[in-house]
């Protein structure tokens, strides 16, 4: 929860065992939230708009157990491989469509 936001700072509660932290713009801090005297969580204040706090979540993975993964492939064309996968399909239905009509229009009637 964010209990405070200054021009270049915000704080946050975190309510697990509750840990209260002010961050700075731009400021990384990590949290341990199980109890485990390793820190699981970061957080990072990206930047404060119009009062809002801009933070940045993520999982802090063990070095063993990251060594283990494969990074994980990031696609900021999400929208745009909807489209031309969209697009893709409307051109197969036309073309299919083309090919139904050109045929009925060759075929030699019969008298």
């Amino acid at each position: 929860m964010v209990t405070d936001v200054g021009g270049d700072f915000a704080v946050v509660v975190l309510h697990s065992n509750p840990i209260t932290a002010r961050l700075n713009v731009g400021q990384t801090k990590e949290f341990d939230v199980s109890g485990s005297g390793k820190p699981e969580i970061s957080i990072t204040l990206v930047g404060i708009n119009d009062g809002v706090a801009q933070l940045v979540f993520a999982q802090i993975k063990s070095p063993k157990a990251a060594a283990s993964l494969t990074p994980p492939k990031v696609f900021n064309t999400v929208k745009h491989s909807y489209d031309v996968q969209v697009a893709l399909g409307v051109f197969l239905i036309l073309l299919c469509l083309a090919l139904v009509l050109k045929y009925r229009h060759s075929k030699p009637t019969h008298q």
